[in-house]
């Protein structure tokens, strides 16, 4: 009897215990039906009561010409070559039908080009258009954003915060939404800080921003429910390069249900090589919202010092090229092999390993300085 003659809740029941990989290769050369069943809520939703969700790393250079991966434990594995759009911004939406991975260039302000963005679907491994975001700022039309800018997920919504192209309030102030579901942007009321390179993470349904120069050290909540801004609890020390904007090594996420923080800090055993001057020291927080403290090591820092993190289902994914000690930027070896990322590493703590960072290979041409990462649950 052929598989498509089974009754529709056997056929998902088989379907869902068939790895990612096949059901992305082997699958959608068949038939119709077959294909329609794979990309289906319903098989995802099968999936997650027979325990057999899977999930990977989406990691992409930032050129728009390099190759995208979804990257497992076992393989990674080539998605369908994007459109030409580099993923300064990669950030994971969650809709009714699964997760997808948003990719973000933003807009030259010198040359006035429009926007560029993507989504990339896992399940289906086809890319689809954002619609541009019309601005206007003093009178000027823009179709984007620039590169100050901050954008953070919650949902199947997009958040840009700032990203106007001079200092002005108005453009540092500007607040807007595209929700990936109806492929609509929407305008929000004026943020009440100054968003230059906003930090953002979706906690419990909400966007806790957390590190950006106008926000000096505190953490500001929107709830999307009742479009209100909230103060959130002050970071535990000062962000060691704030003041310069350089955040790369100040990142955030939902781990074990709390909001975690993982940074490097003013003041420590550490010394900035690039300048030879100015210490810090590389730690982990988690706030616990009961006692309204922050727990200092709620798990030790990634072996190398993360650019960029990921976490889902309590897996946390850590993307670096630079040694927590930093890099030695006067020895000509040393910064050739930062620069040519022969000192990229991804990581991967998964939950009860306790201090047990485990690597996962990268593919030659995602271990670059550049490389975005997000996680992304396949269904």
């Amino acid at each position: 009897m052929a598989l498509t003659a089974l009754p529709s809740d056997c056929l998902l029941a088989c379907l869902a215990r068939v790895p990612y990989a096949d059901l992305r290769n082997g699958i959608p050369g068949t038939c119709k039906s077959l294909r329609d069943a794979v990309t289906s809520a319903a098989l995802r939703k099968t999936r997650e009561a027979a325990g057999w969700t899977e999930w990977a790393v989406f990691a992409a250079s930032i050129n728009e010409t390099a190759n995208c991966y979804l990257i497992t434990a076992s393989g990674a594995y080539l998605t369908a070559p994007r459109p030409p759009v580099s993923n300064w911004h990669t950030e994971r939406l969650t809709g009714a039908s699964g997760d997808v991975v948003a990719l973000f260039q933003p807009q030259d302000g010198s040359e006035r080009e429009t926007m560029r963005a993507h989504v990339y679907d896992p399940r289906r491994n086809r890319w689809s258009p954002i619609a541009p975001l019309d601005r206007e700022f003093h009178g000027a039309a823009y179709s984007g954003f620039g590169v100050l800018v901050g954008v953070g997920s919650v949902g199947s919504r997009l958040y840009v915060l700032g990203g106007g192209f001079d200092d002005s309030d108005e453009s540092l102030m500007a607040f807007d939404a595209y929700d990936v579901a109806t492929g609509e942007w929407s305008s929000l009321p004026k943020l009440d800080f100054e968003s230059v390179y906003t930090a953002a993470i979706e906690v419990e349904g909400k966007l806790w921003c957390y590190a950006s120069q106008g926000l000096e050290g505190k953490i500001r909540i929107y709830d999307p429910e009742t479009g209100l801004w909230t103060e959130g609890p002050d970071l535990p020390h000062e962000l060691f390069g704030i003041d310069t904007g350089v955040t790369k090594h100040c990142n955030a996420f939902v781990r074990e249900g709390r909001f975690c923080i993982l940074a490097k800090f003013r003041g420590g055993e550490y010394v900035y090589a690039f300048h030879g001057e100015g210490n810090y020291s590389y730690r982990t927080f988690a706030w616990n919202p009961t006692s309204e403290e922050w727990d200092e090591n709620p798990f030790p820092p990634p072996p190398e010092c993360a650019t960029r993190c990921s976490c889902i289902d309590d897996h946390l994914i850590s993307f670096g090229s630079e040694p927590v000690e930093g890099v030695n930027f006067q020895n000509p070896h040393d910064l050739q092999d930062y620069q040519q990322g022969r000192t990229t590493r991804m990581y991967v703590l998964a939950p009860g390993d306790g201090a047990r960072w485990i690597e996962w290979r990268l593919p030659g041409d995602s271990r670059r300085i550049s490389t975005r990462v997000a996680a992304v649950r396949l269904g």
